[in-house]
């Protein structure tokens, strides 16, 4: 990372806009950022580390005191910085939260905190978004940068003292030796589940062994596979062999079951047989005796047939008159329902013809309406122009109110500034008094001074005179020359601040004149009065008033339109309806004239067909219809009785013809079934019922009993089995686990440096001892010039005690004494050139391992006070060797030796407000 172009605004003690612009030192080289002491030499390095990481560089130093506490409230705290790396150019602008005066009125506000990154035409705002993309664009977090690329003030000796524990995450990040970490923990989470995995196989076997069925509990239960297995294979080969014993047993004792039950069977057949053969007999008996009642039930219903012939012909005489009677009343009923149809139309006309007169009355109602709604259009017009004038008095009393409430501020604040005044004007005859009055004490007590002085005899140094009669007597309290200045300096303050608010007071008055001036103007031409505040809420009323009236009256103007063109759309619709109607009329003048020619035509049928029946239709048509439906129902019922009777002499005839044909086939099936019963009766020998059903019941018991025992030992060799088959597996399984567990243990203790009998590295601080002697080895390049050959870094082998990390701390060789001591020994020049000597060899050394991190610009902070004259010459020259390539290096100090050195340089000024500013000096 090289910075470019640095902006600080209202930063530190910067209380306006400052730019360093780090490209006119050049891209390489040595700067010294000059200045005295409190100016903010080092707020140059806090900017660059907050734009950064939103921290600044230094320990003592946090966000919330960034902020200027002279700037003006208009002035933005922030700090922006172009930066580039790896040939790409980045712009990063941080603002600070903090809190500020009110820009307009009294009390304070907070800024929020803020932060933005562009590079490549892309914008991140986030915060957290920022900090991730800086960190991933340095390859840095912020306390790495501070430890390699800036060494703050007070900070120098932390790398050179730093621990293994504290060192290992700086070497992490730099190198990217994580993996290293990450393949640890990696192979330590391994060996901890392969671990959990043989534990978790052995807790299964030892269930699976305790989970045997055994026929019988061994004195000793195994513990082991080897043990397990042959025991348990011997109780299954026993339990197969009594198995097959057992269903040999069930097979026999089925057989028996199989050959008692076919006896037993037999004996019950017997039995139902002989039973049988009683009931069948008594049956036979009972249906010979009722065949010859039914016999002569049978001839009783042939004789009665020859009545069914007279029954006939009557029934064809009625069949073929009832027809004409329902012709007959069919045409009444259609000739009553054409008189109602005829009704109906007749009252359908006349309403129709009333509808037409009501439409017709409707629409010359709607063209009289329609006629003196016509003028309404006009009116809205009319009422749009008085609104639109309304509403431009309105703006016009608004902007008179606006400045009216602007008088009145501007009068308060007038008021205001006009005591701030007098009291700065109090302030200021106090102080001028004191300033005064002190001035004056402090001249006599001079001449006091000089009259203690004088001697008779010799010179008055002012007069010339030898003879002194009268002295000037000094004071008691005398002010000192620091006290006449600080109380000149506080009167000159207060006569400023005089100044100030007189012209504050003076130009608040005016712009109250002016405005009151014009405001005064503005009443007259629009209001025609003096400036008054209830001339104008009388006409804000007055104006409110009107505006309500005047859209009320347009409400309705726009109701009218609206209304009128309804009434146009209602005038059309009854137009067409009238047409309608007009033509409905028509259709159901036609509908009634054929209407009455059909019923006319019903009624010449009626007549003709009342003459084929004898009946006399000349009466009223209701008593026609009446004895029309008599007759008719007189010869349903002669109709209905006829075909009764022929139906009860056939089905008379039918069941007893049917009865006795069933009685003589019932009366055969009988006797061949007695034949065939009486026939197994005596095929079948006797049976000892009682003790065939004893034999039987033993062999069932029998029976349960086997195929208890069967099950028992089926389910316990096939649990067995189960369980020698999962031992088997789970034995092969545990043999492959413990062979990881026992290569994982292996490789897990190496990695983290467990091994018993060699050093407890872990892996990642092994690697990262290769990175330190190299740059151990870099930096002792530079130490021996920096101490004449005095003195060389070396790390530390003695391991400590206990757990503690190893591997990465430093001792100092020192070649003069000839010993080894640890780099806390050394005096603060002489740690100052070790730790420098060690951040420039890891610089270096980032560079030649192009780990991803680039180095190209370093910052160091004080410590050269600390060197002396040779030793200051020799680390400059270590500076300048490295900054010879493509490295910027900026120094502070205040060690005058360095200013004739060093040809750039940043100088920072302060003034007596305590406000600071910054020059390049090339």
């Amino acid at each position: 990372m090289k910075p470019l172009i640095l902006e600080m605004s209202a930063f530190g003690p910067y209380s306006g806009k400052e730019t360093v612009d780090f490209q006119k030192l050049g891209s390489n080289g040595l700067y010294l950022i000059t200045g005295d002491t409190g100016a903010g030499k080092t707020t140059v390095f806090d900017a660059i580390t907050y734009a950064l990481y939103g921290k600044p560089n230094g320990q003592y130093r946090s966000s919330s005191m960034l902020r200027c506490q002279s700037a003006s409230p208009d002035t933005e705290t922030y700090v922006k910085l172009i930066f580039s790396y790896n040939g790409k150019k980045y712009t990063i602008q941080r603002s600070p939260a903090y809190i500020r005066q009110r820009k307009r009125g009294s009390g304070t506000t907070e800024k929020k905190e803020y932060a933005e990154l562009s590079f490549d035409d892309k914008i991140i705002s986030k915060i957290s978004d920022v900090d991730k993309a800086v960190r991933d664009i340095t390859g840095l977090e912020r306390e790495q940068f501070s430890q390699i690329a800036m060494i703050a003030q007070g900070d120098f000796r932390k790398l050179l003292m730093a621990s293994t524990t504290e060192r290992l995450p700086i070497m992490r990040k730099i190198f990217r030796t994580e993996k290293f970490s990450e393949l640890k923990d990696r192979l330590n989470q391994m060996f901890a589940d392969v671990k959990n995995d043989y534990k978790s196989s052995q807790d299964t076997m030892n269930q699976l062994i305790r989970s045997i069925q055994f026929p019988e509990i061994p004195e000793r239960m195994p513990e082991f596979p080897d043990e397990a297995l042959p025991l348990l294979q011997k109780f299954i080969d026993e339990d197969l062999k009594n198995y097959d014993i057992l269903k040999n047993q069930q097979t026999e004792n089925d057989k028996l079951i199989s050959q008692i039950q076919k006896l037993v069977e037999k004996g019950r057949e017997l039995e139902n047989n002989k039973i049988l053969e009683n009931k069948l007999s008594l049956q036979l008996e009972n249906e010979n005796s009722s065949l010859e009642n039914l016999r002569k039930a049978k001839e009783t219903a042939l004789s009665r047939e020859p009545e069914t012939e007279e029954y006939q012909k009557k029934i064809a005489e009625i069949k073929h008159i009832l027809p004409l009677y329902d012709d007959a009343r069919q045409k009444l009923s259609d000739y009553n329902g054409n008189l109602k149809l005829l009704n109906t139309a007749e009252t359908d006309y006349k309403d129709t013809e009333s509808k037409k007169d009501i439409s017709e009355k409707m629409l010359a109602d709607l063209e009289t309406k329609l006629s003196e709604l016509s003028e309404s259009r006009a009116q809205k017009e009319k009422i749009l122009g008085e609104i639109d004038k309304a509403e431009t008095f309105e703006k016009q009393l608004n902007d008179i109110l606006k400045s009216f409430n602007s008088l009145q501020k501007l009068r308060k604040d007038s008021e205001n500034e006009q005591q701030e005044y007098i009291r700065a004007k109090n302030s200021y005859e106090q102080a001028k008094s004191a300033y005064d009055t002190a001035y004056e004490v402090f001249l006599d007590a001079q001449a006091g001074i000089l009259a203690k002085r004088l001697k008779q005899g010799e010179k008055c140094p002012v007069c010339g005179s030898v003879s002194h009669p009268c002295p000037a007597q000094l004071s008691d309290e005398i002010p000192t020359q620091n006290t006449v200045d600080e109380l000149k300096l506080k009167s000159d303050k207060a006569n400023d601040l005089l100044l100030k608010k007189s012209s504050s007071a003076k130009s608040l008055n005016d712009r109250a004149e002016n405005l009151e001036s014009e405001l005064s103007e503005k009443f007259k031409s629009v209001l025609n009065s003096s400036i008054s505040h209830e001339e104008l809420e009388k006409a804000f009323s007055e104006i409110s008033e009107k505006k309500k009236d005047l859209k009320i009256k347009l409400a309705a103007a726009e109701q009218n339109i609206k209304n009128s063109e309804k009434i146009k759309a209602d005038i059309q619709n009854l137009k067409t309806k009238i047409q309608d109607i007009s033509e409905s009329l028509g259709k159901k003048s036609e509908s009634l004239d054929s209407i009455r020619t059909h019923i006319s035509e019903i009624k010449g049928s009626i007549n003709t067909l009342t003459d084929s029946l004898s009946l006399d239709c000349s009466a009223d048509f209701e008593i026609f219809e009446s004895e029309i439906k008599n007759r008719q129902d007189s010869l349903n019922r002669e109709l209905y009785t006829a075909e009764n009777s022929v139906k009860r002499i056939k089905e008379d005839i039918s069941n007893a013809e049917k009865a006795f044909s069933q009685a003589e086939k019932n009366i055969s099936r009988m006797k061949g079934e007695l034949d065939n019963i009486r026939k197994n009766i005596s095929d079948c020998p006797e049976i000892d019922m009682l003790s065939e059903q004893k034999k039987l019941d033993d062999a069932l018991n029998r029976k349960t009993e086997l195929l208890s025992k069967t099950e028992n030992l089926f389910s316990r060799s096939n649990h067995n089995i189960r369980q020698r088959d999962e031992i088997k597996s789970l034995a092969e399984k545990t043999k492959n686990i413990e062979h990881r567990f026992q290569l994982l243990k292996s490789l897990s203790d190496t990695v983290s440096g467990n091994i018993s009998g060699k050093e407890r590295i872990p892996l990642e601080i092994y690697v990262q001892m290769t990175y330190f002697d190299n740059i151990i080895k870099r930096a002792n390049n530079r130490l021996r010039i920096m101490t004449d050959g005095q003195y060389m870094l070396t790390r530390r082998t003695e391991r400590r005690g206990g757990t503690a990390k190893d591997g990465l701390e430093l001792d100092i060789y020192d070649f003069w004494g000839g010993a080894q001591r640890s780099v806390r020994s050394l005096s603060g020049g002489e740690s100052f050139m070790a730790s420098l000597a060690l951040a420039l060899a890891l610089s270096e050394e980032i560079q030649s391992n192009a780990g991803g991190v680039h180095i190209d610009s370093m910052f160091i902070d004080e410590g050269f006070g600390s060197l002396d004259e040779k030793s200051l010459q020799q680390a400059v020259k270590s500076l300048s060797d490295l900054s010879e390539g493509e490295k910027l290096v900026g120094i502070i100090s205040h060690v005058s030796e360095l200013k004739n050195r060093i040809e750039h340089q940043i100088s920072v000024t302060k003034d007596h407000q305590g406000n600071s500013s910054i020059k390049i000096k090339l």
